[in-house]
Order: C-alpha cells, then structure tokens, then sequence
C-alpha cells in the first residue's frame, strides 16, 4: 500500500478516535454546543480521508504522487481548520475565527478538486492498459 494511504488512514483513525471521544462527551454531559465541528471532524476527517485513502490504495501506481500528497496536505488542513473554527464559531460565538473557516472550506474544496483530478487522471491511465 502507498505510504500516502497510510497517511490518510492514520490522520482518519485518529480524526474517528477523537470524534467518538467527543460525541461520548456530549452525550454524557448533555452539553451539544460543539455538535457541528465534532460533525466537521467526523466528515471531512475520519469519512472522507478513509474514502480517500482506499482510493489511493486501490489506484496505486495510477496516479501522479505529488497530487496524492497534495490531496492529503488539503483535506488534512481542511479538517483542522473546519474543526476549530466551528468550535469557536458555534460554541463561544467568537467571530474572529471567520477566516479560519473560510481557510478551512477553500482547502476542502481544494482537497475534493485534487482528489477529482486524481480520480480522472488515474481512470484515464487505467483504460490505457489492458484489463
């Protein structure tokens, strides 16, 4: 497997690990005030990366490295940026981490372009070949 999978699965285990820590949280205090950035973090970390990284798994070889890298410095960035700034946007009503938010969106739709672009670029590269 290539190592930007592990790297996608490792940062996604951990974004999981740290989501169901947080919802166990909220649960247990009844306190729901940070439910939108632990959604963030679940989506956008431990959903999408994992996807992503069976995709580059799957398609190894297919696709151009620094792309794959590419993708995984995005959506990484994504799902810190999203995270916090939720958490201080929802919970404390801080307006000061707006642009953090808006870095946190422009990186996941960057993320979701590489990760397109990798899509076609490794599909095309796999209809060349026989099989």
């Amino acid at each position: 497997m290539p190592r930007v999978s592990y790297a996608f699965f490792g940062l996604a285990a951990l974004c999981g690990l740290i989501g169901t820590i947080w919802g166990e949280h909220m649960g247990r205090t009844d306190n729901h005030s940070t439910f939108i950035a632990h959604a963030h973090l679940n989506l956008v970390g431990w959903v999408s990366m994992a996807v992503m990284g069976g995709f580059y798994a799957l398609a190894a070889g297919t696709y151009p490295r620094w792309l794959a890298w590419t993708n995984f410095a995005l959506q990484a960035l994504a799902a810190v940026c999203l995270t916090i700034a939720m958490v201080y946007l929802m919970a404390f009503v801080d307006r000061r981490f707006v642009p953090v938010a808006i870095v946190g969106s422009a990186s996941a739709i960057f993320s979701m372009v590489a990760f397109l672009a990798a899509v076609l670029i490794s599909w095309r590269n796999s209809a060349r070949s026989p099989g």
